[in-house]
């Protein structure tokens, strides 16, 4: 739950210290904000397609072009529930007829202000819900990030040796989702966009009602997603203690409890 740091500031107050972050030069936060160096560390997390994207797939089980082709009409709120339409748009088609559903946001998208995003998207000139993902031409929805995408995991996991893949996302969806005691086959085809064991099913049968496929979805863990900003200004606390210490001797007081800082979802 998004706090106002209260608590980190109570905390700092303890040892004479502030959560006010050390003023920045222009030529700095200009470099934080620019997408050029989008893989370097600091305390700016730029919410766009390479943000929402994977973060969707991994709560979801939605296909990458289904997700990277998405207009921000897309996302909708039906009888209370934030929802987002997989169906055919001018951006792309989709795999085939059973592919084309609703699926309810899990609660930590809808937190994490996926509906927020949506609602300014709306104003763009083509409505895209992530315009930074719209391909060159000749490329399909998601190729490019998922191309990127495989580069980035290759350099965190020494070199991807299990292959992983941004379509990886749907397999641990399905897997999650067939963990999940009592769950009917048919809730999890309905998530997943899967096929019936025949046509006539695919055509006729009804979809699973929006609270069913809720109640599954939010089963899925929610994803390790950091409040980066808290963790600038935890660092530089730590560091201010340090400074403090070898200033003034060891203290029994001098370590900061950082068990006590509420971290939350950004």
């Amino acid at each position: 739950m998004p706090t106002d740091g209260t608590e980190l500031k109570e905390v700092l107050a303890e040892y004479g210290l502030s959560n006010r972050q050390p003023r920045a030069s222009a030529r700095d936060r200009n470099r934080w904000k620019s997408k050029r160096h989008w893989q370097e560390p600091g305390p700016n997390l730029i919410r766009d397609g390479l943000f929402w994207v994977p973060m969707i797939a991994a709560l979801t089980g939605a296909r990458r072009a289904e997700i990277a082709g998405l207009k921000a009409g897309d996302l909708e709120v039906i009888d209370g529930i934030p929802v987002i339409h997989f169906r055919p748009n001018p951006n792309r088609g989709l795999k085939n007829l059973v592919s084309e559903r609703t699926l309810p946001l899990h609660p930590q998208l809808v937190a994490l202000g996926l509906m927020e995003h949506a609602r300014l998207a709306l104003k763009g000139p083509r409505g895209d819900l992530f315009p930074d993902q719209r391909p060159k031409s000749g490329t399909k929805f998601g190729d490019p990030l998922d191309y990127r995408f495989r580069l980035l995991i290759q350099r965190q996991i020494s070199g991807n040796p299990e292959g992983k893949v941004l379509h990886s996302f749907r397999h641990y969806v399905a897997t999650q989702l067939g963990r999940i005691e009592g769950l009917r086959e048919q809730v999890r085809k309905d998530i997943l966009g899967h096929a019936g064991d025949s046509i006539t099913a695919e055509r006729y049968s009804e979809t699973t009602p929006l609270a069913a496929k809720l109640a599954a979805l939010r089963q899925l863990p929610p994803l390790p997603v950091r409040d980066l900003a808290a963790d600038v200004r935890a660092v530089e606390a730590v560091r201010a203690v340090a400074r403090k210490t070898r200033k003034d001797g060891p203290c029994p007081s001098a370590q900061l409890p950082l068990g006590r800082r509420s971290a939350s979802p950004a």
